[in-house]
């Protein structure tokens, strides 16, 4: 059972509780008051730092030969990088942004090029990929009594994971 109806359950014993001591009207008889509540999310947890990369995309074929080799891999046109999230997000993206360190939603573009290092007799493609650091966020709702500031978790759970752009990594993948 989760605590606002915890809450609720004490609240309505101690009116049944004043009722049979023999009070004729239970306290708050006399100022009625309507009870107001809103829902809020906060962020509960962040995890640590990992790093993963995105999607791999061809750059060069490279053909066999009996030598290493060491073709560069040229991104010269503006190769699109930003930061993004991915899951549910119900915090405001500067609250995201200032738990996890970085602006969650920033985007730019770069050029850039590689040599990869190809071994003797061995033919395939180098590719490319954006790399990123990431952070898993869990974010709970609360049911907030707007009178008194008290907070009640919900129960519910949303989970986001922020990615903010490293750099672009080059690797060769045999054929």
């Amino acid at each position: 059972m989760n605590t606002l109806a915890n809450g609720l359950r004490i609240f309505a014993v101690a009116a049944v509780i004043a009722v049979t001591a023999g009070l004729s009207s239970p306290v708050w008889a006399a100022s009625p008051q309507v009870a107001t509540y809103t829902y809020i999310w906060k962020i509960t947890s962040v995890g640590g730092t990992y790093v993963n990369n995105g999607l791999w995309n061809a750059c060069v074929t490279v053909k066999a030969a009996p030598y290493p080799q060491a073709p560069t891999c040229y991104l010269t046109s503006g190769v699109s990088v930003s930061n993004y999230v991915t899951g549910t997000v119900e915090v405001p993206d500067s609250t995201l942004s200032a738990a996890v360190g970085w602006t969650v939603t920033w985007s730019g573009s770069i050029s850039v090029s590689d040599k990869v290092s190809v071994p003797a007799h061995q033919g395939g493609t180098i590719k490319w990929s954006r790399t990123f650091y990431n952070r898993n966020v869990t974010q709970e709702q609360y049911l907030v009594l707007q009178q008194t500031g008290a907070e009640w978790a919900t129960g519910n759970y949303a989970h986001a994971t922020p990615r903010r752009f490293r750099d672009i990594s080059f690797q060769f993948f045999p054929s």
